[in-house]
């Protein structure tokens, strides 16, 4: 087997950072890189370009790589080409991603999935233990994900982002994610703490 076929570079999008891990087909982490993303944000290109030709130093730091994973944090197209809905990095909605890339580097295959798919998909073939082969697998950040897996596979329903926790709409027509992610669980408690003043001594710290 060569390297090509037993290497491989996940890429894990943020809206703060890249993380990016050349791993081995055990699933063993080889060599990991953090990059922030401030300015693919702020650049006049825009997120998806900047991303595109960022990539590259990677592609050309681990040469023995041709596949190329990338988990991406909100809604994508059904044959997982196309950002849809990604609400830390709105500039990438609706932009090309696989085809950009694919573009630039003809020599790569790309694979793209919704974070929490990926995180799931990687818990069912390297978590510890017995790993059922049906799960209902839910992420915390900066905001909330899931997805469930179904005999093994992520199940994507009709429209390819089945499951998908943090869209779904809840109290007031809000996304679930407005609501209970990062931001929205920092809003609770400064009403909390406005209500309770009394009490918030005992939260410093």
């Amino acid at each position: 087997m060569s390297k090509q076929d037993s290497l491989f570079l996940g890429v894990d999008v943020g809206g703060t950072h890249l993380k990016i891990g050349l791993v081995d087909r055990e699933g063993n982490m080889l060599d990991f890189q953090k990059e922030d993303t401030t300015p693919y944000r702020d650049h006049p290109d825009g997120f998806g370009k900047c991303f595109i030709d960022g990539l590259g130093k990677y592609l050309k730091k681990y040469p023995e790589v041709e596949k190329v994973g990338i988990g991406l944090p909100g809604m994508i197209s059904k044959d997982r080409t196309t950002p849809l809905e990604i609400p830390a990095i709105p500039n990438l909605n609706g932009f090309p991603l696989k085809t950009g890339l694919l573009e630039k580097y003809p020599k790569h295959e790309f694979y793209m999935e919704n974070d929490a798919a990926a995180a799931a998909i990687g818990e069912f073939y390297y978590g510890k233990g017995d790993v059922a082969e049906n799960f209902l697998f839910i992420t915390m950040g900066t905001g909330i994900g899931s997805a469930l897996i179904l005999e093994g596979q992520v199940f994507k329903g009709s429209r390819g982002n089945a499951l998908e926790m943090g869209h779904m709409l809840s109290r007031g027509n809000a996304g679930l994610e407005t609501l209970v992610g990062r931001n929205g669980i920092l809003r609770i408690m400064d009403n909390l703490i406005s209500a309770y003043p009394e009490k918030a001594g005992e939260l410093i710290g």
